[in-house]
């Protein structure tokens, strides 16, 4: 008998999303949607409280690279859903030196 749990997380494309990945998300600022790029700090799993289905929520970290006149007011976590994100480079924490286990933290 085959299981019907899904093991990895994907974006809209398909491709895998791991932690450490950089992405691509549309948010929302006042009136406006801006597109902004994020780090994966952490993937976590959440019941939707009326269909009850599991859902993927992406635990994130803003790099500080985002379309828009108006700066970021903070750099901290933020919680999202997968659906709409799209992967730009997998492993950009790595690569780049970022400590993921300290963004977790802050």
């Amino acid at each position: 008998m085959s299981s019907s749990v899904r093991k990895v997380v994907c974006d809209m494309e398909g491709n895998d999303l791991a932690r450490g990945d950089r992405i691509l998300n549309g948010s929302r600022t006042g009136n406006r949607i801006r597109q902004s790029h994020y780090v994966i700090v952490d993937i976590t799993m959440e019941v939707a409280p009326i269909t009850r289905r599991i859902l993927p929520v992406l635990v994130v970290w803003p790099t500080g690279v985002e379309s828009g006149f108006v700066k970021r007011a903070s750099f901290r976590r933020e919680y999202i859903g997968s659906e709409h994100v799209q992967l730009l480079e997998a492993g950009y924490a790595e690569k780049n030196g970022l400590d993921i286990e300290e963004m977790r933290g802050a």
